[in-house]
């Protein structure tokens, strides 16, 4: 089994969605991927630079950021949501209504993304007259 060192790591138990034990979801901020770890072993990657969200959708698809694009891939590599910024992306999640949540972070907004990459809501939680740099500091 390949050693990971993981510099930055975010784990999302998905067990149940997997028969035959512990699964994992998770981002290497060294290495510029994603992963999903069975029993153990790897059993899929992705290319994700600067990746620190990371999702496990129900019907088993993978969200995740990506420098500055969130992307839904399945578990064949087929990507199926796609949403590009200028500003790098810290976060990002499904919604109930099947929108995307997505946190640019440069620029200090929040945002409402519909499935086909077009902005329904926008919230700046910056004050007026703050030069964006990176609201999560």
């Amino acid at each position: 089994m390949k050693r990971f060192y993981l510099s930055v790591l975010f784990l999302c138990s998905f067990g149940s969605l997997f028969a035959g034990g512990p699964s994992f979801a998770f981002c290497d901020y060294s290495q510029g991927k994603v992963f999903i770890q069975e029993n153990g072993e790897i059993v899929w990657e992705h290319k994700a630079p600067d990746s620190n969200d990371i999702w496990v959708l129900p019907n088993k698809n993978i969200l995740f950021t990506a420098g500055k694009e969130v992307l839904e891939v399945s578990r064949k590599n087929d990507t199926i949501f796609h949403y590009t910024s200028e500003s790098n992306i810290f976060a990002c999640q499904r919604l109930k209504n099947g929108n995307t949540f997505i946190g640019e972070c440069d620029n200090g907004r929040l945002l409402e993304v519909s499935p086909d990459g077009s902005i329904v809501k926008d919230v700046s939680i910056l004050p007026f007259g703050v030069k964006p740099e990176d609201m999560r500091l």
